[in-house]
């Protein structure tokens, strides 16, 4: 089959056809397989959120100025964006830039996700 770059929308219905076709051929073996384990759903007590809580202050305490960086740094440049909107008269593109920007938050995240996971398994973090 001949390769060629397509327009996003023939690339996003291509990618989005393999995904559901992957789907289907997990679902289909793991029906098939009478020996699959189901998952078993356990209730969440209050001994498990004071345990995530204390996990969370641990790391926090742990990554200190990565945290505080991410958690000060990330609401400031926002507010910073949406005052140069309104000073320079670009109001019309709040939304485009508050919308781009919220796409930051997520990356943050997986950041803070990562490091997380390293200090649980005991890998070095720097």
């Amino acid at each position: 089959m001949k390769k060629t770059i397509g327009n996003p929308v023939s690339w996003s219905a291509s990618v989005i056809g393999s995904a559901g076709r992957q789907i289907a051929h997990e679902s289909r073996s793991i029906r098939g397989d009478p020996t699959a384990a189901i998952p078993e759903v356990r209730p969440i007590a209050i001994s498990d959120l004071r345990d995530a809580l204390r996990r969370g202050v641990a790391d926090l305490a742990t990554f200190r100025s990565d945290v505080l960086f991410l958690a000060l740094v990330y609401p400031i440049i926002g507010l910073l964006l949406a005052r140069m909107a309104f000073r320079l008269d670009l109001v019309h593109l709040i939304f485009p830039m508050v919308s781009g920007f919220a796409l930051l938050g997520p990356i943050a995240a997986v950041v803070l996700y990562q490091m997380s996971r390293r200090r649980e398994l005991g890998l070095s973090t720097r």
